[in-house]
C-alpha cells in the first residue's frame, strides 16, 4: 500500500509529493495525490502572480469517502524521498470533518506517524 502510495506522489513531477490514502474497515479504498486536473473554480492566484488550479490529496480522495473512514497522508522530500510533514492543512481538517472521517494519520518532520481523532 504505501510502495504505490509512494510511487504515485514521486510521479506526478509536482513540487510537494503527498499522497493520501484512505482507508475503510481497515482496507484501502483509493490512493490518490495532489493533482492540478480540476474544476476551474479551484484556481488561485500564486504571490508570484501566476494562476493555477490544484486540488490537495486528501480532497482528491475525499471524493470516494464514507463516514467513519480513515485517511493517511504522507510526504516525500524530493530529493531522498524519506518521508516528511504532511498535516493536512486547516481547509482540508474541515472538510474531512465534514465528510464524517473519524481518523486522520499523517507523518511528522520526521517521518514519523501522528494521529487526529476527528
Amino acid at each position: 500500500m504505501y510502495y504505490e502510495a509512494k510511487n504515485l506522489a514521486l510521479s506526478n513531477g509536482r513540487q510537494y509529493h503527498l499522497a493520501a490514502i484512505l482507508l475503510r474497515k481497515g482496507r484501502v479504498v483509493k490512493i490518490g495525490e495532489n493533482t492540478s486536473k480540476t474544476h476551474p473554480r479551484f484556481q488561485r492566484q500564486y504571490s508570484d502572480g501566476t494562476w493555477a488550479s490544484h486540488m490537495h490529496a486528501e480532497m482528491n480522495v475525499l471524493r470516494f469517502a464514507e463516514p467513519g473512514d480513515e485517511i493517511e497522508v504522507i510526504r516525500f522530500k524530493k530529493c531522498d524521498h524519506t518521508m516528511t510533514m504532511a498535516r493536512p492543512c486547516p481547509l482540508c481538517m474541515n472538510h474531512l470533518r465534514a465528510a464524517g472521517i473519524k481518523r486522520v494519520r499523517y507523518t511528522n518532520w520526521d517521518g514519523e506517524w501522528e494521529e487526529i481523532s476527528l
